[in-house]
């Protein structure tokens, strides 16, 4: 990885096109709070079949095409995953245009399905699932992970998806070093049309997205397991995420 560096001294893969980046602020004071670019709505609790089941949103109201999203995260007892959505639009069951995105999966055992696209959104049913042959990680729990997902278009036709993981900038105590960061590619696929996606009646995820969705965002999700809850928290003792970026990337092929 280029020795790129971003204001929170975490490395980046790319160089920042026209200083377009955005940063998670430091002066958070609620779990549901919105600062400039920024919002979150943490431990809000979705009923799903009848349970209660946490979930954890943070985003980024920026529309951004080739783009290099970055955070750490503490993967934490009932925790189902951590995903990065890119290139989507607001997620809603209101009509037939919401939610259309890439997203990249990091399970909390470390196994699993970790690629999707998603479109519409359809009651959490539009997606396209894809378990990429990746290095074997491992049960996660009780580690924090820094995940760093990139789409950048190829031409008219072609995305580059790419995820990186890193255990080692933030140690368990939540602090981190940038001296001990070690970001390693976990995949690196390119969606062109048909590849990663058919039209059906669930969705519709055949064409390559190389352009934004409407009102498009860059969205971290922390859910919980179905039926289950868990405390995240963004600050003090017991922080769990931390460190959340989105920049625009200078692409030169």
């Amino acid at each position: 990885m280029a020795t790129i560096s971003d204001l929170f001294g975490i490395w980046g893969k790319y160089l920042t096109k026209d200083n377009n980046e955005f940063y998670m602020p430091s002066n958070l004071t609620k779990d549901k709070e919105e600062k400039g670019e920024y919002s979150q709505d943490i431990n809000r609790i979705r009923h799903i079949g009848g349970k209660e089941t946490s979930s954890n949103d943070m985003h980024f109201h920026k529309e951004i095409l080739n783009v290099e999203a970055t955070g750490y995260f503490k993967v934490i007892k009932n925790m189902d995953d951590i995903s990065v959505k890119l290139r989507g639009g607001h997620h809603s069951d209101k009509g037939e245009e919401s939610a259309r995105c890439y997203v990249f999966r990091l399970g909390a055992e470390g196994k699993g399905k970790n690629f999707a696209k998603e479109y519409p959104h359809k009651n959490g049913k539009g997606y396209s699932w894809h378990t990429l042959a990746v290095k074997p990680l491992g049960s996660l729990q009780n580690k924090w992970v820094g995940i760093k997902a990139i789409t950048w278009n190829e031409g008219n036709d072609k995305v580059h998806c790419e995820c990186y993981l890193d255990f080692d900038g933030v140690n368990e105590q939540g602090k981190f070093d940038p001296q001990t960061q070690n970001w390693k590619l976990w995949y690196d696929v390119v969606d062109e049309d048909g590849k990663f996606g058919e039209d059906n009646k669930d969705h519709q995820t055949r064409a390559a997205w190389t352009d934004l969705q409407k009102n498009s965002s860059i969205q971290f999700r922390v859910d919980a397991q179905n039926g289950k809850t868990m405390k995240y928290s963004y600050g003090g003792n017991d922080i769990t995420f931390q460190m959340l970026s989105a920049r625009e990337i200078n692409i030169q092929i």
